[in-house]
């Protein structure tokens, strides 16, 4: 027996101490392995966060230029043109968002689509002349106003199931809960002129007016889904509320079909434009029946080499950013800073605001037709002109301290 105990212990000994030698082994490759894993991981890290914060640099740099005017360098919707627009920009740094797919904070897709696509009935226009790099990158910078204790809220999107189809049923159930729901703010016959109208203010006091659905452009969007949408998450800081829970799918279904049914055709355009005549008065070749100022003092519009005083953005892509709709707004009321003491007295007819919009969109096409502007050429000629002049009379000065 005693034999036999020491051949086993002799065995275990030996079979711990291999196991030892091959742990000793071991050791260094894992040691290796386990750095290295760190390491990369660090690495795919640190790239991300470089990464992300580039995205931030270029996203604050497009803010900067193109939303500041409007929402403020701080997002708090006090812009230099705030004060002339209605609806007043948002105040990003509230965390509250008008139109999302979700019940409180927007996705980023949200945010994405409205500065893609602009939001009709204001002065929100379409940015989707960006690139989708810079639109996106927005979107990451908008976030970074946001107050830190709502950004870590869940905020899932409100499924938008497929548009049931329309029946004459629905609409008759539509038009019973419009005239018990919505006329009192939206009138009647959705004209926006219901009893409440007049009295209705958003969360911040400021006077807001409902929407006049016969016009056809809904400021979340138009087509049966947006309004479903629209009407199933409410719209943010204003009286309109979120109907999920209070309305059946049927309900709301029934209430998007006889909302759109408000839509009055728009009536053909009472004249076209002449964008020859838009560009006479943009340049200042013709003159304003009211004697304002032409564009071209402060616009440029690059696309036609059209270079003017450099106080107003270049407006190359005016047309497809603000649309129709809103240049005639902006040329009837003037709604920024600059713009508004040049203007206010001196305000245009609609038939040049029609030839002014005409030029502009073949402007945005590169179609409009070039010709000769003489002011432009006789202000460079004369300042050619001036600078011989002045140079001539330099060199013979010096040739004169020149001779003893």
């Amino acid at each position: 027996m005693g034999a036999r105990e020491y051949s086993w212990g002799l065995i275990r000994r030996r079979v711990v101490e291999r196991g030892k030698a091959r742990w000793a082994l071991l050791m260094p490759s894992l040691t290796l392995t386990l750095v290295i894993v760190v390491c990369v991981l660090h690495r795919a890290s640190a790239g991300e966060t470089e990464s992300a914060r580039a995205n931030l640099v270029l996203g604050s740099a497009v803010y900067q230029r193109e939303c500041a005017l409007c929402h403020g360098t701080g997002g708090k919707g006090d812009g230099p043109a705030a004060r002339f627009l209605n609806p007043r920009p948002r105040d990003f740094t509230r965390g509250i968002f008008k139109f999302r797919s979700t019940l409180l904070l927007p996705t980023d897709e949200d945010l994405f689509r409205i500065i893609s696509q602009g939001m009709p009935g204001t002065l929100m226009p379409s940015f989707s002349y960006l690139s989708e790099e810079e639109r996106w990158a927005v979107v990451a910078y908008i976030k970074t106003f946001i107050p830190p204790s709502l950004r870590g809220q869940p905020s899932p999107p409100v499924p938008i199931p497929e548009p049931p189809p329309q029946t004459q049923a629905m609409l008759t159930k539509g038009r019973k809960l419009y005239q018990e729901t919505c006329s009192p703010c939206h009138g009647s016959t959705g004209t926006g002129d219901g009893p409440l109208a007049s009295k209705l203010t958003d969360q911040w006091g400021q006077p807001i007016i409902p929407r006049d659905f016969t016009t056809g452009k809904m400021k979340g969007g138009s087509t049966p889904k947006e309004i479903y949408r629209t009407l199933t998450t409410g719209i943010g800081g204003t009286p309109m509320p979120a109907y999920k829970g209070a309305m059946s799918d049927e309900a709301r279904w029934a209430l998007t079909y006889y909302v759109l049914s408000l839509v009055k055709k728009a009536p053909p355009p009472a004249g076209m434009g002449n964008p020859i005549r838009g560009r006479e008065l943009f340049t200042g070749i013709a003159r304003f029946k009211s004697s304002g100022p032409p564009c071209i003092g402060c616009h440029s519009v690059g696309k036609l080499n059209l270079v003017g005083g450099g106080w107003g953005p270049d407006l190359s892509v005016a047309f497809p950013k603000f649309g129709q709709d809103n240049l005639t707004d902006i040329l009837s009321t003037f709604p920024f800073p600059s713009m508004n003491p040049l203007f206010h007295d001196y305000p245009l007819t609609e038939e040049e605001r029609t030839h002014l919009i005409a030029f502009l969109e073949q402007a945005s096409q590169g179609t409009a037709e070039t010709r000769f502007v003489p002011a432009l050429f006789t202000t460079l000629a004369l300042s050619v002109v001036a600078l011989l002049i002045l140079t001539t009379i330099s060199l013979r000065a010096s040739q004169k301290e020149a001779i003893p």
